[in-house]
């Protein structure tokens, strides 16, 4: 697949189910694994040569819903503790270093009809699932994105990021799930 914005050619690769296998990334490759279920259960980096890291590993509850995360790019274990019992309100997200040490409470979201609450801030989603916009808890606009249909950024008004552009996997809420198509968070 050739780029238009930056004239190189990616090279994805599809598992014979229709997963994700692997793509490119700056200086290296992701190479993506799955479950018996399909679900995403570890993303590893392979800088070629044979240095191949482990990035990210995912554990899902009984419901298929994630219930963690550990980055060790960032030495952080992220869990969703409550899943789907926290449907009549925030999902909650906390956060611990690898090594150890408390579980700390780092983001609540709520989730709407094309809309995400994280914290303070909320996402708005376009037809494709990326939150280009987001705004204050007084609806005012503190970014507006532009991003092509791989997640690039394109164009930047205003500072607040979001975690929700890339457009191959879908994050889900209840635990934040991993579904093959579709789009609402990246990762690694």
């Amino acid at each position: 697949m050739v780029d238009a914005a930056t004239n190189t050619t990616e090279t994805y690769v599809w598992n014979a189910d229709g997963t994700l296998a692997s793509f490119p990334g700056p200086g290296y490759t992701r190479l993506l694994e799955y479950d018996e279920e399909g679900r995403l259960v570890r993303i590893r980096r392979d800088y070629g040569g044979g240095n191949v890291q482990l990035a990210y590993e995912y554990g899902y509850g009984f419901d298929g819903g994630r219930r963690w995360r550990k980055d060790y790019l960032n030495g952080v274990w992220t869990r969703y503790p409550c899943g789907v019992a926290c449907g009549a309100g925030d999902l909650v997200e906390q956060q611990k270093p690898l090594e150890g040490g408390s579980w700390t409470v780092s983001a609540l979201y709520l989730q709407g009809i094309s809309l995400v609450r994280r914290n303070s801030e909320w996402h708005h989603f376009d037809p494709l699932g990326t939150a280009q916009v987001i705004t204050n808890n007084s609806a005012g606009v503190v970014s507006n994105n532009l991003y092509d249909v791989f997640g690039v950024l394109r164009h930047q008004q205003g500072s607040a990021q979001t975690p929700w552009r890339w457009q191959w996997i879908q994050w889900g809420w209840g635990g934040l799930t991993m579904v093959r198509s579709g789009n609402r968070r990246s990762s690694g």
